[in-house]
């Protein structure tokens, strides 16, 4: 029999699957021909179809001596190195291959998901571009969507994905890519429409159901998302982090015992699941079973002494419950923590707090203090007299009674060692870390703005206005100070009972003595609204005093003055006009007492 018949007959068996015949036609033609090519390439296919990697490499390589411009074997000697895990050496044969033929899209296809694997997910994206611009496929744009999004190329990614759908629209996987790439861009809407798709095609995936379950809870359509996360159950009833999501929404739609039920779920299939503890433990706080609350936020301390949050929300407990030595002492740890390892100033601030960044370090520096940009606190300490001012608390609680709205003015709130010290605190910490839109800047208890000065305040406060704050907490502590070239806060009201808003800086820094303080409408937000209405859509507010005709309670500016009232009146800072300077700058000071309703209204 002539060489090319025992090839053909060769290749014949190979394909009818008699592979040790062909295997021993094979050998045979190579014995008789050292220099043949095809027998020695056909012997490296058949030895990797049967996964004897090692032998299948030296039969490629044996096959490149007798010609080394065979693109074919350079390609199958990288298939065969990359399943024997050399993937560098892999991508050496598809680099030769991608040399002699720059037109197959194999080589660079599977260089692309070589580099997938190794987690060179950029280089891996461009390899199977040029895969794609030689020979489309869904397949492949999927693939490069998903090297593009390990990139963290997004909007690449998502392109990638819909030109995958384009060509086949049937692979629910195709459309769940999507959606976690719309996800990661907070396009949640779509995001959620992707996973809709997806989960028609395929209404068992589980993991399409979380993620859909995931944006809609972002995106706060909080009945949506709990029904999203009872799919997810009924599909995985012990899933966690949908029992998680169930929760969370219960909790925003002050359904809390569902909420409870679900954090119980969460914490009863994984004890060490801090996130399922402090859910737990915020909704004991919001529904003041407060001993409850603090035990599971002992679990989460036995489990990480150092979780942040669950510090802001025992700081928040201690200091509703009254123990506000020790929730300001929380409040601290909390920004210690938040900020001993980072610093409190980077380029990337913006202007309106470099330039008080710039005018706080030049104070700094004349009172021979460090200046830089890690976080710093000046004083703060308790006073060991008096801090609040009692002269007129008796005049104060029968105008609180007797007012309509209930709207007091109380000047010369504390005394004159408290306003000092705490201006001095104000002036030199650098805890101002919270920037708003129209330019002021914000300092909360979480960020440091809980020196035991205010802690002594906020208690002699309720130990002076015992009418007023009754058994109220406190249940949020913050300061603000304005840029006077810029705007101050919107109209809204707040998450409170009381509102207990007092201003710091010298009257001689204020422009205009009628204004610069505070304008308080004398119209409640409605019970029905919920926060994101009644403090953040400022349209909607001014439609609704204009429509029930509300009527401005103005309060001009003054040192040392506090202004106590209802938190449900709409309220507003006036216009401000306050001389250039850092000592000029207006400084004021918010305490809230008690709660509005229920949390999440």
């Amino acid at each position: 029999m002539t060489q090319p018949s025992l090839f053909h007959q060769a290749v014949t068996l190979h394909r009818q699957g008699q592979t040790a015949a062909a295997e021993r036609l094979y050998r045979q033609i190579q014995s008789a021909q050292p220099g043949d090519f095809q027998s020695r390439h056909m012997l490296a296919v058949l030895l990797y179809q049967q996964r004897h990697f090692a032998e299948a490499l030296a039969a490629a390589e044996d096959a490149l001596r007798q010609q080394a411009g065979a693109a074919e074997t350079h390609m199958l000697r990288g298939m065969i190195l990359s399943d024997m895990g050399r993937p560098q050496d892999a991508l050496a044969s598809f680099a030769k291959v991608q040399a002699l033929q720059p037109g197959s899209a194999d080589a660079w296809y599977s260089s692309g998901q070589l580099l997938s694997a190794l987690g060179r997910f950029g280089e891996a994206a461009d390899m199977l571009a040029k895969a794609l611009a030689i020979q489309p496929s869904a397949q492949g744009w999927n693939a490069h969507g998903a090297a593009a999004q390990q990139a963290d190329r997004l909007a690449d990614a998502v392109t990638s994905y819909e030109k995958a759908i384009a060509l086949d629209s049937t692979q629910p996987v195709f459309h769940a890519n999507r959606g976690r790439a719309l996800q990661a861009l907070k396009r949640l809407d779509e995001a959620v429409a992707a996973y809709g798709t997806a989960l028609t095609l395929r209404p068992a995936d589980t993991v399409s159901a979380y993620n859909r379950a995931t944006a809609l809870l972002n995106l706060k359509r909080h009945a949506d998302a709990l029904a999203a996360a009872d799919h997810v159950l009924a599909l995985a009833p012990n899933h966690a982090e949908a029992w998680k999501i169930r929760a969370s929404a219960a909790h925003n739609l002050a359904r809390f015992d569902e909420a409870l039920n679900g954090y119980d779920r969460v914490t009863a299939m994984n004890p060490q699941d801090v996130e399922g503890w402090l859910g737990r433990a915020q909704v004991l706080q919001i529904t003041h079973r407060f001993d409850e609350a603090h035990a599971a936020l002992d679990h989460i301390q036995q489990l990480q002494p150092d979780y942040i949050s669950a510090i802001a929300i025992r700081a928040g407990l201690l200091c509703e419950q009254g123990r506000l030595g020790e929730g300001f002492d929380a409040h601290r740890r909390h920004a210690d923590l938040l900020w001993g390892t980072k610093p409190a100033r980077t380029r990337d601030d913006p202007p309106e707090k470099k330039r008080h960044d710039a005018e706080q370090d030049a104070w700094r520096r004349e009172q021979g203090l460090v200046a830089d940009d890690r976080y710093h606190i000046l004083g703060g300490e308790r006073l060991a007299g008096p801090a609040v001012n009692p002269a007129n608390a008796q005049a104060i609680a029968a105008q609180w009674k007797s007012s309509t709205p209930q709207i007091v003015v109380v000047d010369d709130l504390l005394t004159p060692e408290a306003l000092a010290a705490l201006r001095r605190f104000c002036l030199g910490s650098t805890i101002w870390l919270r920037h708003y839109a129209v330019g002021y800047l914000g300092a909360m208890t979480h960020h440091g703005f809980a020196c035991p000065l205010l802690a002594q305040i906020a208690e002699e406060m309720q130990s002076t206005f015992p009418d007023i704050l009754a058994d109220q907490g406190l249940t949020m502590a913050w300061g603000f100070t304005y840029d006077s070239r810029l705007g101050g806060i919107r109209i809204h009201a707040d998450q409170a009972a009381v509102n207990i808003n007092f201003w710091l800086t010298p009257d001689e820094a204020n422009n205009d003595p009628d204004h610069g303080g505070l304008i308080i409408w004398d119209k409640c937000a409605p019970a029905y609204w919920d926060i994101r209405k009644y403090n953040g859509d400022d349209d909607a507010v001014r439609a609704f005093l204009k429509e029930t005709g509300a009527r401005p309670v103005t309060v001009p500016y003054r040192a040392n003055r506090a202004v106590i009232f209802d938190s449900d009146l709409f309220h507003e800072t006036d216009a401000i006009d306050f001389k250039d300077g850092f000592l000029n700058r207006r400084m004021n000071v918010t305490m809230l007492f008690g709660r509005r309703t229920f949390y999440g209204t």
